[in-house]
């Protein structure tokens, strides 16, 4: 197998990113800052940028060190992957969950989830005809039944933790049946195992960070929009 080249070099949105994430902390955690338009603006524009960086640079990181401990291609795709792509939406619905915003936390799982079928695969489908293979399929089966349950589980009008519980288990059903299909094999981490690990740690705070600057900035917003 061919070993993939090493990092030689930062890209402009990383020598922008730590920075960046140090002058968004003091504001969040540090300085006490009015609530007005500039702040806010620049809480949702920075936090995204940190949040979304901070996510990409958690999982190169952690596909590094999987890669480096031996773990398949397909392992890391399904898992770590899949995870990290959807680690922005799950630390801004954590927190705004955290700080007794649901309806955010609420209209940033939907709000995504239909921006990602509907606008990224719209554009996909209109780029080039797609093919699913019969585990597509399947996934997207499995994709409506989960939709269902969480309808059925609003039904009330209340989620409890205990509903979060029943999905919990469902996504761990859900990655069981997917490493029904992994394939051996091993890979070369892109970042040797040192630098991986100190990228993973700005990674995870990058997320927190952002998280909680979105979070801010969104509340922010809604008030000087009047908006409950």
């Amino acid at each position: 197998m061919m070993k993939r080249s090493g990092r030689k070099r930062l890209k402009l949105t990383e020598l922008i990113y730590i920075p960046l994430l140090a002058v968004v902390a003091c504001l969040v955690y540090v300085i006490e800052t009015p609530s007005s338009a500039l702040f806010a603006a620049f809480f949702l524009v920075g936090g995204s940028f940190i949040l979304i960086k901070g996510s990409d640079l958690f999982v190169e990181s952690a596909v590094s060190i999987s890669a480096s401990l031996g773990v398949s291609e397909h392992t890391i795709g399904l898992t770590v992957v899949a995870f990290g792509t959807s680690l922005p939406e799950l630390a801004v619905s954590v927190l705004a969950s955290y700080q007794h915003h649901p309806e955010t936390a609420w209209g940033n799982v939907v709000g995504s989830n239909v921006t990602n079928i509907a606008l990224v695969l719209g554009i996909a489908m209109i780029i080039t005809a797609l093919k699913p293979s019969r585990f597509a399929v399947r996934d997207s089966l499995s994709m409506l039944v989960v939709s269902g349950i969480v309808l059925l589980l609003a039904y009330d009008g209340m989620l409890r933790w205990y509903d979060g519980v029943v999905l919990v288990v469902l996504y761990a059903v859900f990655i069981r049946m997917l490493r029904g299909r992994e394939t051996k094999g091993e890979s070369d981490g892109t970042v040797p195992l040192g630098p991986a690990l100190v990228l993973l740690s700005l990674g995870i705070v990058g997320v927190a960070v952002g998280a909680d600057a979105v979070v801010r900035g969104a509340v922010d917003t809604s008030r000087l929009l009047g908006v409950k």
